[in-house]
Parts: structure tokens; sequence; C-alpha cells
């Protein structure tokens, strides 16, 4: 059955009326909007509270590298004591 685009436009309206009458599904979307930013502040004085900070994978990232740097460092320090103290 075809329809013609008036047809196919009174369709679409009146079952978008509908169903932002029945499910109020604008609402919903603008809700679980507002619960996620809610959550979100949640967590954020939750990690306050507790001392931990922002996961950012870039910092989490930079720490290691550092890490490992400073690993190296103690290690060639240590090999150098070790070569001054034989001699």
């Amino acid at each position: 059955m075809d329809y013609t685009r008036w047809e196919t436009k009174k369709f679409l309206k009146i079952n978008t009326k509908k169903a932002k009458q029945l499910y109020g599904m604008f609402g919903i979307a603008k809700e679980t909007h507002q619960l996620a930013q809610a959550n979100d502040e949640k967590n954020r004085k939750l990690r306050e509270a507790f001392g931990i900070g922002e996961f950012d994978k870039k910092k989490i990232a930079e720490k290691k590298t550092e890490e490992a740097k400073e690993a190296e460092r103690r290690k060639a320090e240590l090999v150098n004591k070790q070569i001054f103290a034989s001699t």
C-alpha cells in the first residue's frame, strides 16, 4: 500500500504525538541525563572524600612513564655505586 507524502506526514505526526503522551519519550531522555549528571557528581564527591584522583588515561600513562624513568635512574645510580665501591 503506497501512501502519499501528506498521509505519511499525518501518520508520523499523530503517532509521535501519541508516543509523547503515552510514554513521555522526550522526558525520559532528559531525566536520564539528569540522573547521569547526578551520578557523576556523587562519584566526584566520593573520590574527593577518599582522596582518589580523577581517572585520566593520559595522566596515568605519564605517571607510569615517570615511574619507569625513576626506576632506571635508581638502577643506574646503584650500578655506579657498586662500580665505585669495588675500585
